[in-house]
């Protein structure tokens, strides 16, 4: 984790720097626990969402991989230093 580089009501994002690669990433970590089926569906559709539209666009942040640690979802993405998107 480098810097904090944004929040909202529903995540926190990271500017983080990934030693395996020598690369820089967005990392968001979900506020709200990943718990109960309906939270579950909605954050599953979301990511499901920015995998499909990631990989067929070239102007939307790519997305790279997500899991659930402490209950929370944790998000990979491209980190871009153009500020807001």
């Amino acid at each position: 984790e480098v810097e904090e580089i944004g929040a909202g009501e529903f995540a926190i994002v990271y500017k983080c720097f990934l030693r395996l690669d020598g690369c820089v990433y967005s990392i968001k970590c979900s506020t709200k626990p990943f718990s109960g089926l309906s939270n579950q569906k909605l954050d599953l559709h979301n990511i499901n969402a920015h995998v499909v539209i990631s990989s067929h666009h070239l102007h939307v942040v790519h997305y790279y991989l997500s899991n659930a640690e402490a209950d929370h979802v944790i998000t990979q993405n491209e980190y871009t230093n153009c500020g807001d998107l």
